[in-house]
């Protein structure tokens, strides 16, 4: 079979874990290739944009990890107008305290369950409506591609291969090797000859939405030599969760050393552990105002999760990320304040974070040991203003 690809030697072709939806992707892929081509690489593109629209549909720390993306876009299209398509609850985050021209958002049906039709058919109205320059999606996911980019009425379609639907694009972005998301990211700038990502980049919280948050905290009694410290026990995924007991322990350890302790939840997040001597916001907040909470941190503690990532782009000094099943080279806190903890399991090379297959249940997350959390943890908070 002559399949009309141009795939180098050096690119991966696909990384799709689960195997149902790799298989369905090739067959889909093997049948357009008979009659269409591959894009070619954007790094061909050589148009001036005047409207780019960049896409990060789910979920909130992938949206996130965006972010160092554009202050190089700005400086390589410094007269184009910059928007973003993404979730309702990371447009609630960012509209306002980033440097993006608008933000349009929907639940996307087939990554939400509560994701709304309608709602996605609005948004794809208003973007049919700009007809913009370049239309970037920034996770490299077939149905993004079909359901959104083909349906867009942009005149550039750019998307990364290695989710499928290549055969639809106008270029895409290759990828030569697995790496964080940030730099999975950031073939956009590459392949652009952009600057490379803004890591130093913060969401920008409003005065009253600084003094609101130190509001929240009155009840700790803050004293100039406390060490704030957030405990983050939840996780969008059970897996990715470690257990009650020893996020009890690791707070105990805490509060022995008088450390002033907040623990933090995101919406449906319940706070897994229960003590009477520090303050429990979490399920209080709104995404904003726990961003908010958490810049003003010393130290965050938490599952690989979107408090993690916002606590690392809202500016805490350290960030401490407990991973199991995920990959912490691809998700870990990527600013140099961010830290993480795992065990070496093999069978993370091969876990999708929804099913777990080893004869240990969630061998990943019990197997990691709790002193060597309370040690690091220590050991951050020792490095502050040191």
């Amino acid at each position: 079979m002559n399949l009309k690809t141009n795939l180098s030697e050096s690119e991966i072709e696909y990384k799709i874990i689960n195997p149902g939806k790799l298989k369905k992707v090739r067959l889909t892929d093997n049948l357009f290739y008979r009659f269409l081509k591959e894009a070619p690489p954007l790094s061909e593109y050589k148009r001036t944009p005047e409207k780019i629209l960049l896409l990060r549909l789910a979920y909130i720390g992938d949206v996130l990890m965006c972010l160092p993306l554009l202050k190089p876009i700005r400086e390589k299209f410094p007269q184009a107008r910059i928007d973003f398509v993404t979730s309702n609850a990371s447009k609630e985050v960012l509209e306002g305290r980033t440097h993006f021209d608008n933000i349009l958002s929907f639940d996307v049906p087939w990554f939400y369950k509560n994701g709304r039709w309608k709602d996605y058919f609005k948004v794809l109205k208003k973007v049919r409506k700009e007809k913009y320059d370049l239309l970037v999606d920034l996770r490299g996911d077939i149905r993004n591609i079909l359901f959104f980019l083909l349906l867009s009425n942009s005149k550039t379609r750019v998307s990364f291969r290695i989710g499928g639907g290549a055969w639809a694009l106008d270029y895409k972005l290759p990828i030569k090797a697995i790496t964080h998301k940030v730099d999975f990211h950031s073939a956009l700038l590459t392949q652009l000859n952009a600057n490379q990502p803004d890591t130093s980049i913060n969401i920008r919280y409003r005065n009253e939405e600084i003094e609101e948050a130190r509001s929240f905290l009155e009840k700790l009694d803050l004293t100039n030599n406390d060490k704030l410290v957030f405990i983050h026990p939840g996780a969008r995924l059970p897996l990715k969760t470690w257990q009650k007991e020893k996020f009890e322990r690791l707070t105990d350890a805490l509060l022995v050393d008088n450390h002033k302790i907040v623990g933090v939840g995101l919406g449906s997040d319940s706070m897994q552990i229960s003590h009477v001597n520090f303050l429990n916001l979490a399920g209080k907040t709104s995404l904003p105002q726990l961003g908010a909470l958490l810049s003003l941190g010393d130290l965050f503690i938490g599952n690989d999760s979107a408090a993690m990532h916002l606590a690392t782009f809202s500016g805490t000094k350290k960030v401490l990320g407990i991973f199991g099943p995920s990959k912490p080279y691809e998700t870990s806190p990527y600013k140099d304040t961010g830290h993480f903890i795992c065990l070496d399991a093999m069978c993370r090379k091969t876990c999708d974070e929804s099913l777990c297959n080893s004869p240990d249940y969630n061998y990943c997350m019990k197997k990691l040991d709790i002193d060597e959390v309370i040690a690091k943890a220590f050991l951050l908070l020792d490095s502050i203003n040191c």
